[in-house]
């Protein structure tokens, strides 16, 4: 399939050259940009047109994801945090609750 990405593909194509991979089209179609952060969270900081639903499953599947989101929600942050909770680092506006996951996560 012409859309379809793997993590190997991502990690390639990084190893040789990241531009390439950053200026593909296929980084503004929402389902092929979703398929790649499920994979990998890193894929995150190629994705054009960000979504709150991206972003979690980016967040979902690596927490330190958390540094390429454009525009943090709570929600987002609380997904990053509970999947590790050193992504606490990236979060713009900590809060106790998400503090307290952070430290719940790293006992």
């Amino acid at each position: 399939m012409e859309n379809e990405i793997t993590i190997n593909g991502i990690k390639d194509i990084q190893k040789n050259n990241i531009s390439d991979l950053s200026k593909s089209d296929n980084w503004y179609d929402y389902k092929y940009c979703m398929n790649a952060v499920k994979e990998d969270g890193d894929a995150l900081q190629f994705v054009k047109i960000q979504t709150e639903e991206i972003c979690i499953e980016a967040v979902k599947q690596d927490g330190y994801a958390l540094q390429y989101v454009v525009i943090q929600t709570p929600k987002i942050c609380m997904e990053a945090v509970k999947q590790n909770g050193f992504a606490l680092q990236y979060v713009e506006i900590q809060i106790d609750k998400l503090c307290m996951e952070a430290v719940k996560q790293n006992e």
